[in-house]
């Protein structure tokens, strides 16, 4: 094993000895225990970007299996490294830690070695260089059945750290990655309660009461068609080129993703974004006038076919959030035509008729609660961009 004087761009301090070039097999030898699943060794899947995880329906094939019973697997510990030969560009390729459990024979399994941490191993193997490399090593010619023999990959040139410079490094990942997770299971849940929101505070199909309100408000609410809370035909024009954000409605989540636009024209692009399951668009967009970019115009909307101007006493918040329930988007969907961009006209989606409170106060109320959960949700969803550019950028200058 030769020394060797290119290391990383960042260390932690007083780490000043060399990384050292070596193989594979210094830091993991192979596991390959096989027996019948059990108590202490349940069925688990190895899913891409999950590692160890419970079978599920998705990954459930038990049924194909005729003696289910006697059935061999192999076994697998926490911090043992996994990966697919058939599915490494997919992801699939990395730690257990889930702890012990029985997986399929298809997956290769290695313990570390006492010169490896676990945590700094599946960083250094999980990054797409050392992926690519393993890659070049696969053999076979029929997709589905490309193999990495265990000895090729253990035979690998891999540069590493001591042990101590290791343990360091694995550690900062591990709390970068559990930062990640926090954020993205707060994200997940907000837009959940939001889905669940949105279907509770909205008036159902023929009901013309939401099945939740704020305490202060019994009347139920009118019905009314869309031209009378926005007109679809302003007198102003927008000028030809401006800057503004999109508000999108994402397909299957009905989520608010914030996307920057530069010098775009409104009416043109929010037809040409128009497809199954992002009907419809409402921006709420600061724009250029006279060299002067303006914050905030609340009585602008930009919808699947062009654009529209806010009518007074209509709160945009409430709007927004009106135009993301189900029972508005199936409305529109029915109206669609187009196979390409399927799309509604203005005059359609002019003529579509919402339910909404008598009281102005209410859409008010309803408007800033779910302003407050769009904050949220982007909020967390800012901090998933953050920790994700961290990472990657501390992946390429602290471990070679």
């Amino acid at each position: 094993m030769k020394k060797n004087n290119i290391n990383p761009e960042v260390r932690f301090a007083r780490n000043n000895d060399d990384w050292v070039t070596g193989r594979v097999k210094d830091l993991l030898l192979e596991r390959n225990t096989q027996s019948a699943k059990s108590a202490d060794y349940p069925l688990m899947a190895f899913v891409a970007g999950k590692g160890v995880a419970s079978k599920g329906e998705r990954y459930n094939r038990e049924f194909l299996v005729n003696d289910q019973d006697n059935k061999k697997y192999k076994q697998t510990e926490s911090g043992d490294f996994i990966y697919s030969s058939n599915n490494l560009e997919t992801g699939s390729i990395g730690l257990n830690n889930y702890g012990k459990a029985s997986i399929s024979p298809v997956y290769s399994i290695f313990q570390p070695t006492e010169k490896a941490d676990s945590n700094f191993i599946d960083k250094l193997f999980s990054k797409n260089s050392f992926i690519k490399q393993m890659i070049r090593w696969r053999q076979g010619v029929v997709y589905g059945q490309w193999r990495i023999h265990e000895s090729d990959f253990l035979n690998i040139s891999i540069k590493y750290p001591s042990k101590t410079e290791q343990n360091q490094l694995g550690k900062y990942f591990k709390q970068l990655d559990q930062q990640l997770k926090f954020h993205e299971q707060k994200h997940y849940k907000i837009i959940n309660l939001k889905n669940a929101m949105l279907s509770k505070m909205f008036p159902r199909e023929d009901i013309k009461s939401p099945e939740l309100r704020f305490k202060q408000f019994k009347e139920p609410w009118k019905l009314i068609k869309l031209n009378k809370l926005a007109d679809f035909n302003p007198k102003s024009d927008l000028p030809n080129q401006f800057k503004y954000v999109d508000l999108e409605s994402v397909s299957g989540t009905k989520m608010i993703g914030f996307k920057k636009v530069e010098k775009a024209n409104a009416p043109s692009r929010a037809q040409r974004l128009a497809r199954q399951g992002d009907l419809f668009y409402q921006t709420v967009r600061p724009y250029q006038k006279n060299n002067h970019v303006y914050d905030r115009c609340d009585n602008d909307f930009v919808f699947s076919t062009g654009y529209a101007q806010l009518r007074p006493n209509i709160d945009s918040n409430f709007l927004l959030s009106l135009v993301q329930n189900d029972c508005f988007v199936k409305s529109v969907m029915i109206r669609c035509t187009g196979t390409s961009y399927p799309a509604i006209n203005s005059n359609d989606l002019s003529e579509i008729e919402v339910l909404i409170p008598k009281d102005p106060l209410e859409q008010e109320k309803i408007g800033l609660y779910f302003k407050n959960l769009d904050y949220l949700i982007n909020l967390h969803l800012l901090e998933i961009k953050k920790i994700q550019d961290i990472r990657k950028a501390c992946t390429d200058k602290m471990l070679t």
